[in-house]
């Protein structure tokens, strides 16, 4: 199996329907892009998504604004990959809005909680600089 990862840097709006077929293909939810996403990074296997995360700039803030793997495709590095593409390449503090589950995962990539939202959110950040 080679996954490989694209970014698409500086959102481009004529990518808009092409991104949300592939997010689609994650989760049937209604998912709207904002102009807030700044860039996308997707994971594919032989032209197939297998991953996407999307980073967004609010306020002068970068937030992961949503990272999605196919459920076959998780635990093989493939969220990680994506994620640390983002940190190698921006030196700010990246927030995250992670589920309580999750937490584990953002801990490892030396994401530290933040503010806890509620019982199953919270936020978290890294200080990248």
């Amino acid at each position: 199996m080679r996954i490989d990862i694209y970014n698409i840097a500086r959102f481009d709006e004529h990518l808009y329907n092409q991104i949300i077929q592939i997010h689609k293909t994650f989760d049937k939810n209604q998912f709207i892009l904002h102009n807030h996403i700044i860039e996308v990074i997707i994971a594919m296997e032989d032209d197939i998504p297998v991953g996407c995360l999307f980073l967004s700039n609010e306020d002068n803030e970068l937030l992961i604004d949503n990272i999605k793997v196919k459920k076959r495709y998780r635990m093989k590095g493939i969220g990680r990959s994506m994620v640390s593409s983002i940190l190698f390449r921006y030196k700010e503090i990246i927030y995250i809005i992670s589920l309580q589950k999750a937490i584990s995962f953002w801990t490892s990539m030396n994401f530290h909680v933040y503010n806890n939202r509620d019982r199953f959110t919270i936020l978290m950040k890294r200080d990248n600089r």
